[in-house]
């Protein structure tokens, strides 16, 4: 077992003893029963099932801008309701509280900031975890928030803003029935968050993915940063290594496959990640490749109105969920129904200059791959900036 109090650097390993084996002298002290050590978390663990013990007064202990409280702990009760089990104990500054509640395991955390006492719970959490075995109980304060941890997970927050009030007393380390393990005290705040994955290429679900597309995805930390090392990429179930450029905060994951992807394929991509601080994330998705050929056509919308006598205005908008409708989507228009314009470049918006006898207007539309809508046709009535309504429907 170790204690580390990184405010006035502190180790007590709790093998066999209560010594510091920093060099600065804060030895963990008796209170009145001489305690034990059994088999901890991590080599050996402070029985304090019938004892405590505690770290002199020393100033840097209080009038802290930021917090850290960890400490594993095993329990040997199981109560019906919560009892004061005092885990990590400065009275009048902090107060780190755990233990068994029923079925349940409980969490609270005191601080006392500019004279202002916070209380932070949860009654239960971890219904049948077993806490005879051991478990993580932490608490912080950044400066603007106060929050809880059990084994990692937050489960309590709350606003606050200020200094930890400073005192005289004593740090007191338990009041529990069990052991304690890896004590960890720290006027700074432990990089708790997990890396986050980004801008994906192809997108999570996304279809109809080109079969040589390159696969890239980022990954940040706004922490200790991402440790290049522990990155693993799975690309179709196979282990891949991806190219990675960037820094530590904020690194880009490109793989580019070898051979081509299957026609119709469903890829599965798995991600894992881990900072500098040992936070893991972890993410499964997966993307479709297309089909061999897109022999469907887009869907198009469209209405239109006459701007003079000689001139009528046409708006559309098309959609396309195989190849697309960029960059080569085209279109094309008659006045009858036979004879058709030149295909060209789509555009949203397009004027056509018509004689005044024209009663309709015919247009078709066609996507990158060449698949061309059936003839859409809507009337017109001759009146000047009047809206047109559709006449046909559309594929």
């Amino acid at each position: 077992m170790w204690l580390k109090i990184f405010i006035y650097t502190a180790n007590l390993c709790f093998e066999d003893n209560l010594e510091d084996s920093s060099g600065t002298n804060q030895d963990g002290v008796w209170d009145t029963v001489l305690g034990s050590f059994v088999e901890g978390y991590q080599g050996k663990a402070a029985d304090i099932t019938s004892a405590s013990f505690s770290i002199p007064h020393n100033s840097v202990f209080g009038n802290l801008d930021k917090l850290t409280l960890k400490v594993w702990a095993k329990s040997n009760e199981v109560a019906s309701s919560p009892s004061p089990t005092n885990l990590i104990r400065k009275t009048n500054s902090f107060i780190l509280r755990a233990g068994p509640n029923g079925n349940f395991a409980f969490i609270s955390f005191y601080i006392y900031i500019n004279g202002t006492a916070y209380s932070l719970a949860n009654w239960q959490i971890a219904a049948g975890t077993g806490l005879s075995q051991w478990h993580l109980y932490s608490a912080t304060y950044d400066g603007e928030h106060v929050r809880i941890f059990f084994d990692n997970e937050m489960v309590g927050e709350l606003d606050a803003t200020g200094t930890v009030d400073g005192n005289t007393n004593v740090v007191q380390i338990g009041t529990f029935d069990g052991a304690l393990d890896n004590v960890y005290i720290s006027n700074d705040i432990e990089d708790i968050d997990k890396p986050v994955f980004y801008d994906f290429s192809p997108q999570p679900g996304q279809t109809w993915v080109d079969e040589n597309s390159a696969v890239t995805v980022r990954v940040a930390d706004t922490g200790r940063g991402v440790d290049p090392s522990s990155i693993i990429m799975t690309v179709g179930g196979v282990a891949v290594n991806p190219q990675i450029s960037g820094d530590s905060s904020d690194y880009l994951l490109t793989w580019v496959p070898s051979t081509s992807f299957a026609y119709g394929q469903t890829v599965p991509v798995s991600l894992s990640a881990a900072d500098n601080a040992g936070n893991t994330e972890q993410i499964i998705y997966s993307f479709t490749v297309k089909d061999q050929t897109d022999t469907r056509p887009p869907i198009a919308t469209l209405y239109a109105y006459r701007d003079d006598p000689l001139t009528v205005v046409v708006h559309s908008a098309l959609s396309d969920n195989e190849d697309g409708v960029v960059p080569n989507a085209q279109m094309r228009f008659s006045t009858d129904g036979i004879t058709w314009s030149d295909p060209e470049d789509y555009a949203s918006i397009k004027e056509l200059e018509i004689d005044e006898s024209v009663s309709s207007i015919y247009a078709r539309f066609s996507d990158t791959c060449g698949n061309w809508t059936e003839p859409l046709s809507f009337a017109l009535d001759g009146s000047s900036n009047q809206l047109i309504a559709l006449n046909a429907s559309w594929y």
